[in-house]
């Protein structure tokens, strides 16, 4: 399965290609398994590689097309988005002093927004995924479930 992970992340295996390699390995090993049982063995993690990098492939490249990963760039962008809370905030953290540092970080809350709606130059767009949305502060008037409109940073890195 390493292997397949590997092949798909650094060499971009197609999925037509990964099914294709799965079916001829499960071919090779249904021939091979009653010749030689010895040879026969190495057909199925052929196959299990080649699963991995369809699904890996899949995974990676498979998202929906208003999907909120597509608004992300490499320096962040402000943006308006609507959703529902999906976990209950983090409370309240604050943070330890670090003797290292001339200002010392803020206390920040943070939660998890599956997004509903995103604002555009045309007006709300539909949009799927999730985000983690740090504040700075508390969030006590929030709960799981609660729908929230926010303008915060996508993308970066």
């Amino acid at each position: 399965a390493t292997a397949g992970l590997l092949a798909e992340r650094y060499v971009g295996v197609p999925v037509e290609a990964g099914l294709l390699a799965a079916l001829v390995a499960l071919v090779g090993w249904f021939r091979t398994r009653t010749v030689s049982p010895r040879a026969a063995l190495g057909w199925p993690l052929v196959a299990v590689a080649a699963v991995a990098a369809v699904y890996q492939f899949i995974h990676r490249h498979g998202l929906a097309p208003h999907d909120i990963s597509h608004l992300a760039q490499e320096h962040p962008q402000p943006v308006r988005l609507r959703g529902r809370l999906v976990e209950e905030p983090d409370r309240f953290r604050p943070p330890r002093f670090d003797p290292l540092l001339t200002v010392q970080r803020d206390a920040v809350s943070s939660a998890i927004v599956e997004v509903a709606e995103v604002e555009t130059t045309a007006g709300w767009q539909a949009a799927t995924g999730r985000v983690r949305l740090w504040v700075v502060g508390r969030l006590e008037e929030v709960h799981c479930g609660d729908e929230v409109e926010v303008v915060t940073l996508v993308g970066g890195g």
